[in-house]
C-alpha cells in the first residue's frame, strides 16, 4: 500500500507502507522493510524542508485509523535526516539499529595509492598486495566496468544467481529466487548503466569471479549488491579485491562518495570513514502494540550489545545458524 501526503493540493511525500500481520498483532510497517537497507519516505529535493515540519506521530495515526485495527507503527533502519534535514518519521524514544549504514568519502584529487596509504596500515597493505599475488598466480586477472546493456546485463545474472547460492548455502531467505523479480533486476541494472546503475566484475582469465551492482545518484555510487562464485581462488579475498577496484575506479572517475549502505561486516568498518546510526519508530496504538514495544526493545538492546562487543557478536551469529539446522517448531 501507499500512502499519498499532500500540501496545498500536490504531493509532499509517499510512504511505501504495508500492514505485517501476525497470529496477534496487525503492524504497520515499510513494504519489504525486511530486505531493504533502509526505510524512507520518498520526497523531492525541493520538498524536503516542508517535510521536515510535518508531525508525523498525527499522520501515522491518521493512516492508521484509516486502514483500521492497526496494534503498532514499527518503522526500521530509518536515516536521522534527509537531504540534511531533519527526518520526522524519526519519532521521539526511537531505537537505533544495531547495524549502521557506511560510506567512503574520497578526497578530490587524492590518488590511490595516497588513499590507500592513508586508510590502511603497512601491514595490511602488505596482506592485501600478497592475496593479489596470489590470485594472479591462478590466471589473468581482470576488472571490467559495463560499457553497454548487454555487458551490464551479463554481470547482473551473475551477481543474482551468485547471490542465490550465497544465501542458499548459508539457510537464508532469497529475495531473488523468483523469475519475475530477477528479471526485473537485471533489466533495471541494464537499461540505467551509465546513467542511474553501474554494473562491475572482476574477472579471472575473463571469467568473472566476483561481481558487484549498484546505483548512482549525481557524483555518489551506491552499492547495491556485491557476491562471489569462487570457490577455487577464494583464499585471495576476490570479494576484497573486488571492492579494492570499484574504490579505485571511483577515485579515478571523479566519484566523491561510496555507499556500502547497512552491514556489520568487517571490511565496512575497515574502509569506510563515515558511519551513519540508523533509527527504529516504534509506536504503539492498542495494548498488545505496548506489550510488542517492549519485546522489540528488549531485543534490540540485546542486540546493540552483541554488536558492540565482536566476539560476542561472533559466537552470536554461529549459534543462530545452529539453532537454524535444527528446525526447531515455532
Amino acid at each position: 500500500m501507499t500512502a499519498v501526503l499532500r500540501e496545498s493540493g500536490r504531493t509532499l511525500a509517499v510512504l511505501p507502507l504495508a500492514v505485517h500481520q501476525t497470529n496477534k498483532l496487525r503492524i504497520l510497517t515499510w513494504h519489504a522493510g525486511d530486505q531493504s537497507d533502509y526505510g524512507a519516505a520518498i520526497v523531492r529535493n525541493d520538498d524536503i524542508a516542508t517535510f521536515a515540519t510535518i508531525d508525523a506521530a498525527a499522520v501515522l495515526r491518521n493512516i492508521a485509523k484509516e486502514i483500521g485495527d492497526i496494534d503498532l507503527v514499527y518503522l526500521p533502519k530509518q536515516p536521522l535526516t534527509i537531504g540534511g534535514m531533519g527526518n520526522p518519521l524519526v519519532l521521539p524514544g526511537s531505537i537505533n539499529h544495531h547495524a549502521g549504514a557506511h560510506a567512503i568519502n574520497f578526497r578530490p584529487g587524492e590518488s590511490w595509492t595516497e588513499f590507500l596509504n592513508h586508510r590502511r596500515s603497512a601491514s595490511t597493505r602488505h596482506q592485501l598486495r600478497k592475496k593479489m599475488r596470489l590470485l594472479e598466480k591462478a590466471g589473468k586477472v581482470g576488472f571490467k566496468v559495463a560499457s553497454d546493456k548487454e555487458e551490464a546485463f551479463q554481470f547482473a545474472t551473475h551477481c543474482l544467481a551468485a547471490k542465490t547460492r550465497q544465501l542458499t548455502k548459508l539457510g537464508h531467505y532469497d529475495p531473488f529466487a523468483s523469475v519475475e523479480v530477477r528479471t526485473f533486476l537485471q533489466n533495471f541494472f541494464a537499461n540505467g548503466v551509465g546513467q542511474s546503475t553501474w554494473a562491475v566484475a572482476l574477472t579471472l582469465d575473463d571469467a568473472a569471479i566476483a561481481t558487484s551492482i549498484g546505483f548512482v545518484r549525481h557524483n555518489e555510487w551506491l552499492l547495491y549488491q556485491m557476491a562471489m562464485d569462487c570457490d577455487h581462488v577464494a583464499n585471495t579475498s576476490p570479494g576484497t579485491q573486488l571492492l579494492m577496484n570499484i574504490m579505485e575506479h571511483c577515485l579515478a572517475s571523479g566519484v566523491e562518495r561510496l555507499d556500502l549502505a547497512l552491514g556489520d561486516e568487517n571490511y565496512k568498518f575497515e574502509w569506510c570513514d563515515e558511519h551513519q546510526v540508523l533509527l527504529t519508530s516504534c509506536m504503539p496504538l492498542t495494548f498488545k502494540g505496548r506489550v510488542a514495544e517492549t519485546g522489540i526493545r528488549f531485543k534490540a538492546s540485546v542486540q546493540n550489545r552483541m554488536a558492540e562487543s565482536p566476539r560476542v557478536y561472533d559466537f552470536g551469529k554461529v549459534l543462530k545458524r545452529q539453532l537454524k539446522k535444527l528446525k526447531l517448531p515455532v
